[in-house]
């Protein structure tokens, strides 16, 4: 196991032992779908730790020619990948915090808080994405630096 794979390891099983200690802490509502969730999420962690050396190299070769894209062609393709986390994630906060379905929300807040809180998310939204480029960006510079001199310690 290498370096960034333990890294990802310590830091995912923290947040996830966090998450499920969380409820005993707080009340929560919809206590089975929370830990169903949680229960998706250590499964996906497992799945990037086991393998993540080939979704580096798949991320390597679909960077290589991201990367040459317009900037704003990238910053639109990564608030698109971020957005809906967004908006989905606070939802599911009122949702397991205060009992409130995602439907419920324009009811229980008003329809324009509702429009104001998802406008201010869109942009969180690309404030994010405009740093997850940066940090793609490093990751990539920093995968091709491990492919350039691998072979080199690896002969000597």
């Amino acid at each position: 196991m290498n370096q960034r794979q333990k890294t990802l390891a310590i830091g995912g099983t923290l947040g996830l032992v966090l998450l499920a200690v969380f409820p005993l802490l707080a009340e929560m509502y919809y206590l089975p779908l929370y830990y169903s969730l949680l229960a998706g999420a250590a499964l996906y962690l497992l799945y990037r730790v086991k393998n993540l050396p080939a979704v580096h190299e798949r991320f390597y070769q679909k960077w290589r020619s991201i990367r040459h894209w317009p900037k704003q062609a990238r910053l639109i393709r990564s608030i698109a990948r971020h957005l809906p986390f967004f908006l989905i994630l606070p939802a599911l906060g009122q949702l397991f915090a205060n009992g409130i379905l995602p439907w419920q929300l324009p009811k229980a807040f008003g329809f324009g808080t509702v429009i104001l809180a998802a406008a201010a998310l869109s942009a969180a939204s690309g404030l994010a994405a405009n740093a997850s480029l940066k940090e793609q960006e490093k990751l990539f510079e920093s995968l091709k630096f491990d492919k350039e001199y691998e072979p080199e310690q690896q002969t000597s």
